[in-house]
């Protein structure tokens, strides 16, 4: 049981979905259509995202799951929209450049000297 100012979380307040988990999966599915080449790692983070809010009594296990379906919709749909897609083009392209810029090689490459890259 965690506290806060004296008083117990406790999983009753039916908060359906739950935002963290909704941002956390949200996050995770873009930044693996960014970065192809973590894509597993960062899908299987995203997916377990809202366990910690189970576990703290904060929600319940459907309202981490209904989070989860919310976000896969809303990404599907931010990614068929032409104008949001252009924005998140170009944002994937300057995030690959820092990152290749600080990796000093390709991401490909970059990958494989991380500590656990597959």
């Amino acid at each position: 049981m965690v506290l806060k100012d004296d008083k117990a979380y406790t999983a009753n307040s039916g908060s359906l979905p739950s935002r963290h988990t909704n941002t956390g999966v949200t996050d995770s599915l873009l930044l693996a259509q960014m970065i192809p080449e973590r894509f597993q790692a960062l899908v299987e983070r995203g997916g377990r995202y809202g366990y910690s809010r189970v576990m703290l009594g904060l929600h319940y296990p459907l309202e981490v799951m209904g989070s989860r379906m919310v976000a896969k919709r809303n990404v599907a749909d931010y990614l068929n929209d032409a104008a949001w897609r252009k924005l998140f083009s170009e944002t994937r392209d300057q995030l690959r450049s820092a990152l290749e810029k600080e990796c000093d090689v390709a991401l490909a490459t970059c990958k494989q000297t991380v500590k656990g890259g597959g």
